[in-house]
């Protein structure tokens, strides 16, 4: 199930009972979560593009390139060709 499935289906869940409620809350959560997501994924750039995310190729896990160029999780360096 996708983060944007499981949000639709917390709408289609949500009404008036209190298990509808906490449907909401879900929901609310998952629409959070989404734009944090969407905020905070790094986009690798090569030569001034855009070319997508960045995994790190150590230990997989979405990568904020900072001025040295490390990853913030295992500290892997990363050179872009």
């Amino acid at each position: 199930m996708t983060l944007d499935e499981a949000i639709k289906h917390c709408e289609e869940k949500s009404d008036c009972t209190e298990c509808g409620m906490e449907y909401r809350q879900l929901r609310n959560w998952l629409k959070m979560a989404q734009k944090y997501i969407s905020r905070d994924t790094p986009k690798m750039v090569k030569n001034g593009c855009l070319v997508g995310n960045y995994i790190c190729p150590s230990c997989g896990e979405l990568m904020a390139l900072a001025v040295e160029n490390y990853c913030d999780k295992c500290g892997q360096a990363i050179r872009f060709k």
